[in-house]
């Protein structure tokens, strides 16, 4: 009993799209074991309107670490797909750790050559087709979903500035996530440069 407007061909149309969304959100099992070794961070994808706040949780697929774990994006600590300026600030922090902890020269050399592939765009692509990474480099597409959270703000939330209700989404996103991400590296993602 389909309401008046509700054609066969309204049907057909609805069940085809249900077909296609449902492997989209299909949720996936957590890599532990690369999480806690470091290998395989977790992704938290933030985002906040005037009415509501919401993350996802994602993560690579535990095959996919593997051909960046003795390479420059491992030794920088980012993902493949991590854009250049994300690259330059990892490179800055990685390299004043090791200035504050005195690391030894290996550390040091092992952090100038990694940077030294992927300093600049071509370089970087160059790094990449070499090794195989440029066909299969598909950015957050690469990233599954691990599961999702939302609620609905609170009439004095909605009058939060949009930095402030993006702050209430990693809180309140991290402590549903908490479980599951507690122990490992959450990399937070959001759509607001504030």
């Amino acid at each position: 009993s389909w309401p008046p407007f509700w054609t066969d061909e309204c049907e057909a149309a609805f069940l085809e799209l249900k077909r296609l969304a449902a492997p989209a959100v299909s949720l996936h099992t957590p890599d532990f074991e690369g999480a806690s070794r470091g290998e395989n961070d977790f992704h938290l994808h933030l985002d906040a309107c005037n009415y509501g706040v919401g993350a996802g949780l994602f993560q690579a697929p535990a095959s996919a670490t593997k051909e960046i774990l003795s390479g420059p994006y491992w030794v920088l600590r980012v993902t493949p797909w991590c854009t250049q300026a994300e690259l330059n600030q990892a490179y800055q922090e990685a390299k004043l750790q090791l200035v504050r902890l005195g690391s030894k020269q290996l550390k040091v050399q092992s952090l100038e050559d990694s940077w030294a592939l992927v300093s600049t765009v071509e370089r970087r692509k160059a790094y990449d087709e070499q090794v195989g990474l440029r066909d299969r480099k598909a950015g957050r597409a690469l990233l599954r979903p691990l599961g999702f959270w939302s609620r609905s703000l609170s009439r004095v939330q909605m009058n939060w500035t949009v930095w402030e209700r993006e702050l209430l989404a990693a809180v309140e996103g991290l402590m549903s996530f908490g479980p599951i991400v507690t122990g490992s590296r959450v990399v937070l993602h959001t759509d607001h440069l504030n």
